[in-house]
C-alpha cells in the first residue's frame, strides 16, 4: 500500500493530518486563556466546575495528544468489538433459562472484565 509513497510524503502527510486536528484545540486554547482563570467572587457556586488547569494547556501538547488519538482510539473500539464478539460466541447456543457451565462462565466474566 505504501509501496508508491516516499518517507517524506508519509511524515509530511502525517503531521499535516496532526496539525489540521488539533486547531480546533489550539483555537478553544487561544480564546480561552482569559476566560478560563478562576475568580472566587464569580465562581463560588461552581467550584466543581472550574478548571484549574488551563494554566498546564500547551500548544504543542494539542499537538502530540492529536497525532496519537485516532491510533488509540481505533485500538481501544478494535477491542471492545473483539470481547463483544468473544462473548456472543460464548454466549451462542446456550439456554437462557439454565445456569451456564463453569468453563463458559469463567470465560465469559474474564473477558467482560478485560473489555470494561
Amino acid at each position: 500500500m505504501f509501496d508508491s509513497y516516499s518517507w517524506t510524503q508519509i511524515i509530511s502527510c502525517t503531521l499535516g493530518w496532526s496539525v489540521i486536528s488539533a486547531l480546533p484545540m489550539w483555537y478553544t486554547i487561544y480564546s480561552s486563556r482569559k476566560k478560563c482563570i478562576p475568580d472566587p467572587v464569580r465562581d463560588a457556586k461552581f467550584l466543581p466546575f472550574i478548571r484549574h488547569d488551563s494554566k498546564k494547556w500547551s500548544y504543542c501538547s494539542a499537538l502530540f495528544k492529536n497525532l496519537f488519538f485516532l491510533p488509540r482510539a481505533c485500538i481501544a473500539w478494535g477491542a471492545v468489538i473483539v470481547s463483544a464478539f468473544v462473548v456472543l460466541l460464548l454466549d451462542c447456543g446456550t439456554d437462557i433459562k439454565k445456569p451456564m457451565i463453569s468453563w463458559r462462565k469463567a470465560t465469559f466474566l474474564s473477558v467482560a472484565k478485560r473489555a470494561a
